[in-house]
């Protein structure tokens, strides 16, 4: 522990000398009675280090413990969804703190979507367009994507009249979509370095796109040095992947093997 928080050893050690420097003849060893009184006071105090520590990490929902972070949620009207881990449910609170509901504005349809569920079924991720960047003027298109794959029918409608009754102002059509996804075969070679690395970086990296979001093949490789490889050959993409306007690029496969 850091900071105005002493360890245990730094407050034991600061008390044998403060009762050492008492007085002439003070012993301070093994068994004796100052040293087992400065034993039992610097646990005392460094519990209330510990106690403090833990009260200040619960005060902010990025340290808090789960059961506190959930409180925090309920303050701002958030629930926890079922099959929902607790890393999605902080990154969806941040983002509802720094993002202020603004009476219908895109963030606010992606905050509400995102709390929406059918079953265990969630969001894990939701981009919305609206007006031209939609389908014209007046209208409002959210595009849905969940860690299994397709989102079901179920899920969309549910996203919808959810976003239909949250609205202040309804716009004249609303259109929740499933995310196109365009697939690309990944292989690449690498001397030195970590495969496996290599790989969790690229598959951290594709989980994370955003929709529409094109992806240059320089990344894939630029992940094998990361993970520590003096020289890397690219197979596959060999050219830059662009998906459809409302679409997300997946991996068909990922391989990445030893040179």
């Amino acid at each position: 522990m850091s900071g105005i928080y002493q360890t245990f050893d730094a407050l034991f050690a600061a008390m044998l000398t403060a009762y050492q420097n008492a007085g002439d003849g003070t012993t301070i060893t093994v068994g004796d009675e100052f040293y087992k009184r400065s034993a039992a006071l610097s646990s005392c105090g460094w519990g209330l280090y510990q106690e403090a520590a833990w009260t200040k990490n619960q005060a902010f929902p990025d340290t808090a413990s789960e059961a506190n972070l959930l409180h925090h949620g309920s303050v701002y009207e958030l629930t926890k969804n079922d099959g929902e881990t607790y890393a999605a449910f902080l990154a969806r609170l941040l983002k509802r703190i720094r993002n202020k509901v603004s009476g219908g504005n895109l963030t606010d349809y992606q905050n509400w979507a995102m709390a929406c569920s059918y079953g265990t079924e969630v969001p894990s991720s939701v981009s919305v367009f609206g007006g031209v960047d939609a389908y014209g003027p007046g209208t409002l298109v959210e595009v849905v994507s969940v860690a299994s794959g397709v989102p079901s029918s179920n899920l969309l409608a549910v996203i919808k009249a959810d976003a239909l009754t949250r609205s202040p102002v309804a716009p004249a059509q609303v259109y929740v979509l499933a995310a196109a996804t365009t697939e690309i075969a990944i292989s690449l070679t690498m001397a030195g370095g970590d495969t496996a690395l290599a790989k969790t970086y690229i598959q951290s990296f594709l989980s994370a796109l955003e929709v529409g979001q094109s992806v240059y093949p320089e990344v894939f490789v630029a992940f094998c040095y990361q993970a520590g490889a003096t020289n890397v050959a690219l197979l596959t993409p060999m050219s830059l992947t662009s998906p459809s306007k409302f679409g997300r690029i997946t991996a068909s496969s990922i391989t990445v093997t030893a040179a």
